[in-house]
C-alpha cells in the first residue's frame, strides 16, 4: 500500500512518479522478484504527474506488464486517486468502491485471482 506524494518539496517535479515506479519495478529485480506475482494499491495522486516527460507511475507500470485492477468511482470519496495495479500473474474481477468508514477517500477492493 503507497501514498504517492503531490507535488511539492523533493517531490516537486511531475516526473516524481515515474521515478518511484522505477524505483519499484527495481527494486523488485534487485531482491530477485522480478518475475513475482504482486500488487500495488494505494492513492495514486494521478494529477501530480499530468505532463510528465517520464510519464506517470501507471503508464511505467502499464509499459512493464502489469495491469490496473481497478480504479475508484468516487462519490463518495475522491475518484481516480486510488488505485490497485497488478502483475500479469494475475486476473482481476469485481473490483469496487467499499464505502469512506470516514475519509474523504472511498475503500477500494478488487478479487485477485493467480492465472494458471
Amino acid at each position: 500500500n503507497t501514498h504517492l506524494p503531490h507535488n511539492h518539496g523533493p517531490a516537486s517535479s511531475r516526473n516524481t512518479h515515474a521515478r518511484i515506479a522505477k524505483s519499484l519495478l527495481r527494486k523488485r529485480e534487485e531482491l530477485g522478484a522480478g518475475n513475482m506475482p504482486t500488487v500495488v494499491v494505494g492513492d495514486m495522486n494521478t494529477f501530480a504527474s499530468v505532463g510528465a516527460s517520464e510519464g506517470s507511475f501507471e503508464s511505467n507500470l502499464i509499459d512493464a506488464g502489469w495491469h490496473k485492477s481497478y480504479q475508484a468511482r468516487g462519490n463518495p470519496g475522491f475518484a481516480g486517486l486510488d488505485q490497485i495495479f497488478a502483475t500479469s500473474h494475475w486476473r482481476s474481477s469485481n473490483g469496487a468502491d467499499r464505502g469512506t468508514g470516514g475519509s474523504d477517500h472511498p475503500a477500494i477492493a478488487v478479487y485477485v485471482n493467480l492465472v494458471g
